[in-house]
């Protein structure tokens, strides 16, 4: 949308995305928008802070909440990690599994 007006030689007041893990569309989760684009809004007080911008907004985590994510996850080491062939093959062993014990138990 964004660069669709733009492009054209348009203008627009913003766009802000944000993510359904963080800001859930739901009613219950009103309140969680309004003080998250409370919270934004105050950050970006210009009347022309947005003008023609997106931004992304992840919700009530802070700038410093996701920099501290990133910094635990680039300490992460040693841990084995499976490629994605490996994931589905244990996914598939995993499901025989599972198909051969709901089998006894059913006695089929």
């Amino acid at each position: 949308m964004h660069e669709r007006i733009v492009a054209a030689g348009g203008t627009h007041h913003g766009v802000i995305y944000t993510y359904d893990d963080t800001l859930p569309r739901n009613r219950s989760s009103i309140p969680l928008w309004v003080s998250t684009l409370e919270e934004f809004l105050k950050a970006h007080p210009a009347e022309d802070a947005l003008m023609n911008r997106t931004r992304v907004v992840l919700g009530p985590f802070s700038r410093e909440d996701r920099l501290r994510a990133v910094e635990e996850i680039r300490q992460m080491r040693g841990g084995r990690l499976l490629s994605p062939e490996e994931i589905n093959r244990l996914v598939a062993e995993e499901r025989e599994q599972e198909w051969e014990e709901l089998e006894r138990h059913t006695g089929r």
